[in-house]
């Protein structure tokens, strides 16, 4: 819902934002209208990013092995796995590069194995404090991953080049920085909280890659510490960055106020100047959307609009060229899509509008997105009542969540939508080119990954799957880590997506948060058998 303002109230508000967020004066070198960049440390490898590449594709399109025929024989080649919860679950998507895959867990561990064998080929703690849910991201010399700081380690030696914290003083937060995207000389992350902090704000950081000095910092709402701030805390950035090389801009989502008013830029989308940081335009989901973290019971609103999504940049043709498009989802059962450009950033409308679900009281469930060949294929979650309705809760205890739960999957032809329009939210049943729904099953903002034809699922609840990308048929599922004891009624969680590289299939396993969740996790690998 677009807030109730006058076109000047918004410019104004626009303009005040933008102002809370200062540039350092480095100057960014001239992007380049392909991935390749003429910087000696630039990103590289088969899968150097958690969305894949700057535009968060999603897409593996140099994957050639693994097809529709051959997918349903796929076997564990390799892994590995602990039981203990000594936090060895891997959150999120692995990276790749030649014969080298790279992993952060939970146990405040980044390492480097070998990716054909699982050997370890180095293993950095950083320190009892920290844990990691984020991808490291790869560049020819360096990894970057962010926790509670931002680390920058050696690829060769895993030693620790810098690190750079992501919190103002007096904050701390374990989990909640954004995934990091690198492009020319800068680190770029988003940075969140789920500690109840009265002061805490969310933002946007570009650091040096080489020193991790800070270029610049978006923030998305009022400095708390100020005796009245305009707007509440919060507002923290988990979405990850999607860059646009040739207008040089950062697109990425926000969540929700955690106090006080929540600001226009809460439960948004935002783009930013990549050169400095300013704000170009924004569009609020909802408006006044305010919970406290810590708050998660019958009683209380626990955020239904946070725009924690990856966004994704992707193009149409039409006839009188080409539309430059960016989408997300957000935890109210919505998918958007947006022109880049936008000519008047006081009136930001979206060009599609999608309702798939009711709202998703899930933390951390999220819509997935992949766009490919004309095709936007979307995946959502709800739960079941009794009926079995897709409904929304306002509230339910973790295990019940998961009994509940629903995966919807579908595939649209996105000329037909852009043809169709904002339908303010109802999909175009000719658009709809396949649609499927399998229970138990958890979307994230990851979940899907499309490579060769084939679109790979992975699900909160414990599941990978492929489907035949043109049909939906499912061709191939298997459990990772199912139960192995009965006093955990629900298998190791797959909270990240599947990486899908040279033939093999990589995924990261656990999610420990939760008493009811087989503990433990780590890495498993598929193969198509010799």
């Amino acid at each position: 819902m677009q807030p109730i303002l006058t076109n000047l109230l918004k410019l104004s508000l626009l303009i005040t934002l933008s102002s809370l967020s200062p540039a350092f004066g480095e100057n960014i070198p001239a992007t380049s209208k392909s991935n390749q960049h003429p910087d000696h440390d630039a990103l590289t490898g088969e899968w150097p990013v958690i969305g894949h590449d700057y535009f968060n594709s999603r897409v593996n399109h140099q994957e050639n092995k693994i097809n529709v025929h051959n997918v349903s024989r796929l076997k564990k080649t390799w892994g590995r796995v602990s039981h203990d919860t000594g936090g060895s679950a891997v959150h999120s998507q692995l990276t790749i590069d030649g014969k080298t895959t790279y992993a952060a867990d939970t146990g405040g561990n980044v390492f480097a194995l070998n990716a054909h064998t699982g050997e370890v080929i180095w293993k950095t703690r950083i320190g009892d404090q920290q844990t990691f849910v984020t991808s490291p991201t790869i560049t020819r010399k360096t990894l970057y991953v962010s926790g509670s700081k931002l680390y920058a380690i050696d690829r060769k030696t895993g030693r620790i080049r810098w690190q750079a914290p992501l919190y103002e003083p007096g904050q701390f937060c374990d989990q909640c920085s954004g995934n990091t995207t690198v492009v020319g000389n800068r680190v770029i992350v988003g940075v969140s909280s789920n500690a109840p902090s009265a002061n805490f704000r969310g933002s946007v950081i570009a650091f040096n890659k080489k020193t991790g000095k800070k270029v610049w910092e978006f923030f998305t709402t009022s400095d708390q510490n100020q005796p009245s701030p305009q707007f509440g805390a919060g507002h923290g950035v988990l979405s990850t960055p999607a860059i646009d090389l040739d207008k040089g801009v950062v697109y990425v989502g926000t969540g929700h106020a955690y106090n006080g008013i929540a600001g226009p830029l809460s439960d948004a989308l935002v783009a930013l100047d990549l050169n400095n940081g300013k704000l170009l335009w924004s569009y609020q989901f909802q408006e006044g959307d305010v919970n406290e973290p810590s708050k998660v019971s019958a009683e209380d609103n626990f955020s239904r609009h946070a725009v924690n999504s990856q966004p994704s940049l992707f193009k149409i043709k039409i006839p009188t060229g080409s539309l430059e498009l960016v989408g997300i989802g957000c935890n109210d059962g919505t998918y958007r899509i947006f022109k880049r450009d936008q000519t008047n950033p006081a009136a930001v409308r979206p060009l599609i509008h999608l309702k798939l679900d009711p709202e998703a009281l899930i933390p951390g469930a999220a819509l997935s997105a992949v766009v490919d060949k004309g095709v936007l294929y979307l995946a959502s979650s709800a739960f079941l009542n009794d009926s079995g309705n897709r409904v929304s809760l306002n509230y339910a205890e973790f295990p019940s969540m998961l009994n509940q739960t629903s995966l919807k999957t579908l595939a649209l032809d996105l000329r037909t939508l852009i043809n169709a329009g904002d339908t303010g939210g109802a999909i175009p049943r000719n658009a709809i080119i396949w649609e499927r729904f399998t229970s138990p099953g958890m979307s994230i903002s990851d979940s899907l990954t499309l490579a060769n034809g084939v679109l790979y699922q992975t699900s909160w609840t414990g599941f990978i799957r492929a489907l035949d990308a043109r049909t939906g048929e499912e061709l191939w599922r298997d459990t990772p880590l199912p139960i192995a004891n009965p006093a955990y009624p629900f298998p190791a969680a797959i909270v990240g997506g599947a990486t899908v590289v040279n033939g093999k299939i990589y995924i990261g396993l656990g999610y420990e948060r939760h008493a009811k969740v087989l503990p433990g996790g780590g890495i498993v690998v598929y193969n198509l058998p010799k």
